[in-house]
């Protein structure tokens, strides 16, 4: 067995800029799935003999074979990212099969009794250095070199009317300078949700049993999204995250009477001068609808603005929530940004709850 151990020293006033700047870079990547119970500071390698690949979301897990100093043999699961971002790295179901020897460096569980490693990099059969999570900059741009990167294929003709697959766009320096109002700790919180979040646990996560984001968290997803419109009275909103699905009724005054509510509310659109506006309620109650920890309630009422660029390649969205039951004072403001992508296609998500709580298992 090939094993290093190495923990970092870092400044921990610097440390927590970097993990700051982080969250605002990679969003609900990092939100959406808890790695609460990785030591993200410390990191193990290992060489290994594939017995399982697991090519599921929200994770994709391998188990290998390892031997210590001594040959004793034990194994060793391995979580990766999500399958769709680790496609968009060059990842496919057979990037690793059954008896490949690899390499393997990521950050070990906190629990010694627990055999498993959150996945930065492995090395493949080829030699390939294949990242799963916190690839830098330069390996980026060397994997990509020469290929077709759908993410990066500058639409010829922008769109006119929202219509197309977006996808989300880092925040400007104006926006980058906010703090994140969704998070916990600047949310105006009732009593009710300042007692939800001091009993929160990352453990709790919705996604860790399948079930779809709700507004406001989805509006700005880490995966990409796509408007199509059935016709001028209904516009749709698909996100590819668990293959969630809106209707935006457009050219309603008011909400119909008798609206059964649901996780992704009742929604009527509207067009202000140059904005797409659509108004959302009649939410079901969600255990973390406001943010990570933060639950909502069916009193939630959102709003979302969007306005496209001159050339329509781009998208912005202001977005504000009201929920009198567990955030206090106005709406709480936030914005996001997206980029046309239409050379993208929109896959199936395919949620296993096996693999959802698989880390949290350790089997």
């Amino acid at each position: 067995m090939h094993k290093k151990h190495l923990t970092l020293s870092i400044n921990p006033r610097l440390f927590r800029l970097v993990l700051l700047i982080g969250i605002f870079v990679v969003g609900d990547a990092y939100a959406h799935h808890s790695r609460s119970n990785y030591a993200m500071r410390e990191f193990l390698e290992y060489d290994g003999t594939v017995v399982e690949f697991s090519w599921s979301n929200p994770h994709a897990f391998a188990v290998i074979e390892i031997q210590d100093e001594t040959g004793e043999s034990s194994r060793l699961l391995l979580e990766m990212n999500s399958k769709i971002i680790l496609r968009g790295m060059g990842w496919t179901g057979d990037t690793l099969a059954v008896g490949d020897v690899i390499r393997v460096r990521g950050n070990p569980d906190k629990r010694a009794s627990r055999r498993q490693l959150f996945v930065a990099y492995i090395i493949d059969r080829a030699g390939e250095r294949m990242w799963s999570f916190g690839r830098p900059r330069d390996e980026r741009e060397r994997q990509e070199k020469g290929k077709l990167n759908p993410l990066r294929i500058q639409p010829k003709v922008g769109s006119s009317d929202y219509s197309g697959i977006w996808n989300r766009a880092r925040v400007r320096g104006e926006q980058r300078a906010r703090r994140d109002p969704f998070a916990p700790a600047d949310l105006p919180l009732t009593e009710k949700g300042k007692v939800a979040v001091k009993d929160f646990d990352p453990n709790d996560d919705p996604s860790f049993e399948c079930l779809p984001a709700t507004l406001p968290r989805t509006i700005v997803p880490v995966l990409p999204i796509q408007f199509v419109w059935v016709n001028g009275e209904l516009l749709t909103i698909r996100y590819e995250s668990n293959s969630t699905v809106r209707e935006i009724h457009m050219g309603q005054s008011s909400f119909p009477a008798n609206v059964s509510p649901s996780r992704m509310g009742y929604s009527i659109g509207r067009m202000d001068e140059n904005e797409l506006v659509i108004d959302s309620k009649h939410f079901t109650s969600d255990r973390w609808g406001n943010g990570r920890g933060v639950p909502s309630g069916e009193q939630k009422v959102v709003q979302e603005r969007y306005s496209l660029t001159e050339d329509g390649k781009a998208m912005d969205v202001t977005y504000t929530v009201a929920d009198p039951e567990f955030l206090a004072g106005p709406p709480v403001e936030q914005r996001g940004a997206f980029v046309l992508r239409n050379s993208m296609i929109l896959s199936d998500y395919d949620c296993d709850p096996d693999a959802a709580v698989r880390h949290l298992t350790g089997e």
